[in-house]
């Protein structure tokens, strides 16, 4: 003799967990796919701070390699070289 209360039961509870593991996975397949793209987001905006860095290094060194020569540097410099340059001023 089935008991078919207890059946319908038993089917109605499986059913349900089913449901409960489905929404769970469901659940935690978009926190993981969240958690991604802010790791994404946080690479991106860490290689964007990276590329700031090496080109404010880069400026800086450009800057401390470029010589700001004044009048008097000039003409300091050419007679090292033994060499003179008509001064416009007087």
């Amino acid at each position: 003799m089935i008991n078919w209360q207890l059946l319908t039961s038993l089917g109605g509870f499986v059913i349900a967990i089913i449901g409960y593991l489905t929404a769970k996975s469901a659940v935690q397949k978009r926190l993981l796919s969240e958690k991604e793209q802010e790791m994404q987001q946080v690479r991106s905006e860490k290689a964007m701070v990276k590329k700031e860095l090496d080109n404010a290094e880069i400026r800086k060194q450009v800057e401390q390699n470029t010589v700001r020569l004044n009048v008097d540097d000039v003409d300091r410099r050419l007679h090292e070289r033994g060499e003179f340059r008509r001064d416009e001023r007087l």
